[in-house]
């Protein structure tokens, strides 16, 4: 049967025309693999309105009930967009994962649930879109546990995470990141992901444009006066003297800078549905993914950052909220450039951030 029948058969009937779908799988125990009942499944997205008063933002969300052979069907949801899902029973849950909605009005996605305190791993190997050459030293994390870099041959293996249905991120220098579900039980098959650069999605295009050179126009004082977030001004940067722009980030209430393995320094904050998450990173107002505090400061130096918001989870402000992410973000706002050329080079830069770091561990040894 069509997919369309089978959402009649599953949700009852349905008047014509009818843009929803419906979400059916089996919740397992992710040690047993067995059918698990009575687990809870919801579902969330993002729908947006314009009327008379402006565009108005709500997150509808149905919730249903496993059956005995764990069977689960979400009727109404949407067929655009994405859905984020979450399956628990007891102590044991999934991450809150994100699909994207059938376009043909049937999606299928088992999901298994697990404990925190039993860890699994996962393994995989990761290449660029364009030519499948092996991405080395590409970053893979999941569930907040430190990122471990790919090899020579572009293969990864991280441990520590929990059992279940999770999420795990893929990143490279030069290439858009991907999230993806993966189902971390007994026997899980390698992930191969394929990561694409600008190049490979577009055709050569020329953009011209003015950066925003005044931070009023962008909203930033009225989202000040807001007192949703955390700001940090020119004021705040002139006073403080950073020297790498992460420095502006270890006294924001809420946000941790530490150093984690493969000498990456990751920024971590209070999430909606876990403990710690990363933030997603704004530059100038456009999407940069979620970066460590190590490529932040290669991005940009504080010399040129001219203010910078925080926000945390539940208080980010539309326009810098990726979809159901759960987590907050970091807005950086830049100076307009001039015509003098008096910034750093990267290679000053470079310089400077070694010097810093010798001068830490000479302290550090010191003080041993």
């Amino acid at each position: 049967p069509s997919p369309e029948g089978l959402r009649a058969v599953v949700c009852g009937y349905i008047p014509t025309p009818d843009s929803s779908a419906v979400v059916i799988g089996i919740v397992r125990d992710a040690r047993s693999l067995a059918p698990v009942e009575a687990s809870v499944v919801s579902a969330e997205w993002v729908e947006f309105s314009l009327s008379r008063d402006g565009l108005a933002r709500r997150v509808p969300r149905l919730v249903t009930t496993s059956a005995a052979n764990g069977w689960f069907a979400l009727c109404n949801v949407p067929r655009t967009g994405a859905i984020a899902l979450i399956a628990g029973h007891g102590a044991d849950s999934t991450d809150l994962i994100e699909v994207q909605a059938p376009s043909e009005a049937l999606l299928r996605r088992d999901l298994y649930v697990g404990s925190a305190r039993e860890l699994g791993r996962v393994e995989g190997v990761v290449v660029g879109a364009a030519d499948r050459v092996a991405l080395v030293g590409a970053l893979v994390s999941a569930h907040a546990r430190p990122p471990v870099r790919a090899d020579a041959q572009g293969a990864w293996n991280l441990g520590g995470i929990p059992l279940g249905t999770r999420m795990i991120e893929v990143r490279a220098v030069g290439h858009f990141p991907e999230r993806r579900v993966v189902d971390v039980v007994t026997g899980t098959s390698p992930v191969r992901s394929a990561l694409a650069t600008i190049t490979t999605v577009l055709d050569t295009m020329k953009v011209m444009g003015a950066r925003i050179d005044n931070l009023a126009a962008s909203g930033f004082s009225d989202r000040r006066r807001s007192g949703l977030g955390h700001f940090v001004t020119a004021e705040d940067i002139e006073r403080r003297r950073p020297i790498i722009t992460s420095d502006l980030f270890r006294q924001v209430p809420g946000l941790r800078v530490e150093r984690g393995g493969l000498g990456e320094t990751e920024i971590t904050m209070r999430s909606l549905v876990t403990d710690r998450c990363r933030p997603a990173v704004y530059l100038n107002g456009q999407y940069m993914s979620i970066l460590s505090a190590n490529e932040i400061d290669d991005f940009v130096g504080p010399d040129e950052v001219a203010a910078i918001e925080f926000y945390n989870a539940g208080t980010v402000p539309l326009q810098f909220e990726p979809a159901m992410s759960g987590c907050g973000s970091i807005v950086i706002w830049t100076k307009p450039r001039t015509g003098r050329t008096d910034r750093m080079s990267w290679k000053q830069r470079l310089l400077r951030v070694l010097l810093f770091g010798a001068a830490g561990i000479a302290f550090g040894a010191l003080i041993s």
